[in-house]
């Protein structure tokens, strides 16, 4: 970079990092407090036609994705606060498979939300993720 600096240690980046984190943590808290409330939002189109069973079985896949949301952005949080650079920036790149993951379960499994709800995520984790670990310094 002209400045002298490199991307892979400004602290805009890490802060975004944490920033990302905190939305996994409130839709993971969502998600273990009131897992039906959860479910309409992943499928606000399904969930009315859904038999007692399904909803059932619903109710434990959101608490399954939940803790897995709220283990994710607590272990992006602690990497920030303890400053591990490089743990940061492949937690981010974990946080891309995630996105891919419920991309393609929720195109599989509900009305077809799922493109417009995870799609976008794909860069910004990756640009963050890939930022961190110095990926983009000769840029």
């Amino acid at each position: 970079m002209a400045s002298g600096r490199l991307l892979s240690h400004s602290p805009w980046l890490t802060n975004a990092a944490a920033l990302i984190a905190l939305p996994m943590l409130a839709l993971g808290a969502v998600g273990t407090m009131s897992p039906l409330t959860a479910l309409k939002m992943w499928d606000s189109k399904g969930v009315p036609n859904m038999t007692t069973s399904e909803v059932q079985l619903g109710k434990n896949l959101i608490l399954y994705l939940a803790s897995r949301d709220v283990l994710l952005g607590l272990s992006i949080l602690a990497a920030w606060n303890n400053r591990e650079r490089k743990t940061l920036g492949h937690l981010m790149l974990l946080g891309c498979v995630v996105v891919v993951y419920d991309f393609v379960i929720q195109e599989r499994q509900t009305s077809g939300e799922g493109r417009f709800k995870h799609l976008p995520l794909l860069p910004i984790c990756f640009g963050v993720g890939g930022g961190i670990l110095g990926w983009f310094d000769r840029l």
